[in-house]
């Protein structure tokens, strides 16, 4: 059987491609960042790279850059937050990512890292929510030249405690709200984590 994919497969997904585009725009626009002005300057430039790259969800796309999408991830008792050792660059991040082609959405992507990552189930009773937004340099590492992630951070809740690593990093654990300083978190995880305890 042929494999290759149809003019109607194409048509598809890139229908599900400028759907996805069109839904992180309109989130965007709509979210606050006023109480933050580095991210509201992040806000402008992801807007601008949604509505002006050719292909800004393509992790192959170094220049501007592309989107991810990460997780503050509560306990169920929302008195710890989930992090993870990335092994790539060697500290301990929220769980996120790339976009993949399952990826309804801006959310969907955040969601699906946050239950790969940490091996949770989140609670549908929770509203997820957009927390924070930021556009951060990462690091060349093997073929990939140094490039920028345009990332959109949600908040989530997960269902219990059980926690399980992937294979991209080296730890997974619930840290208490009020041992987070100690981990030395980079300042667009701070922000969220800044808007998530405010709550």
């Amino acid at each position: 059987m042929d494999s290759r994919p149809t003019v109607a497969d194409s048509r598809k997904a890139g229908s599900a491609v400028a759907g996805y585009i069109a839904q992180a725009h309109s989130m965007l626009e709509d979210f606050d960042a006023s109480w933050d002005a580095e991210g509201s300057h992040c806000k402008d430039r992801i807007l601008k790279l949604l509505r002006d790259h050719h292909a800004p969800l393509e992790r192959d796309s170094f220049e501007p850059g592309h989107v991810t999408a990460s997780a503050i991830l509560l306990s169920p008792d929302e008195k710890s937050v989930a992090l993870v050792y990335h092994n790539k660059l060697d500290r301990w991040l929220q769980p996120g990512g790339h976009v993949e082609s399952q990826d309804e959405s801006v959310l969907a992507t955040a969601a699906r890292e946050a239950r790969e990552e940490c091996g949770v189930t989140l609670d549908e009773d929770f509203a997820a929510r957009l927390l924070s937004v930021d556009v951060h340099e990462i690091p060349a590492h093997g073929h990939d030249p140094a490039h920028r992630h345009h990332d959109f951070m949600f908040l989530f809740r997960a269902k219990d405690a059980d926690l399980s690593c992937s294979d991209e990093s080296a730890e997974v654990r619930w840290v208490e709200l009020g041992d987070l300083p100690a981990y030395e978190l980079d300042a667009c995880t701070t922000r969220g984590l800044t808007q998530a305890i405010g709550d």
